[in-house]
């Protein structure tokens, strides 16, 4: 047996605002990228749990992924493939749970994350 400790849950929106415009997001495309850097650190699941979510008045279809782990870094893997996807994804905000703790970042602030 091994015991994870920590748990960390990314919420993805499915779509995206752009000029007023609801567009859609291929969540299928984030979890291949994110699944990709977590195999390098160690991590070989994650769980998907599709949800809705609710922001400035608007409703929308979300995914909170899930992952337990011990030590590795597994923000980095999700700041890595948020960055890297920026461009598809262009949300306002990026948001996890940690350990029953809510992260929220303005876009900026959360690319600054990253470990150059």
């Amino acid at each position: 047996m091994k015991p994870l400790s920590n748990k960390i849950s990314f919420h993805i929106p499915g779509f995206k605002y752009v000029e007023g415009k609801m567009l859609n997001i291929y969540l299928d495309d984030f979890k291949a990228a994110l699944y990709d850097e977590l195999q390098k650190v160690g991590i070989e699941a994650f769980y998907a749990e599709k949800s809705m979510g609710y922001y400035k008045g608007r409703e929308y279809p979300q995914e909170i992924i899930t992952v337990f782990f011990e030590k590795e870094d597994v923000l980095g893997c999700f700041v890595r493939t948020v960055y890297s996807m920026r461009e598809s994804l262009k949300q306002e905000a990026y948001a996890y749970e940690l350990n029953g703790q809510m992260h929220i970042y303005d876009a900026e602030d959360f690319y600054s994350l990253l470990e150059v």
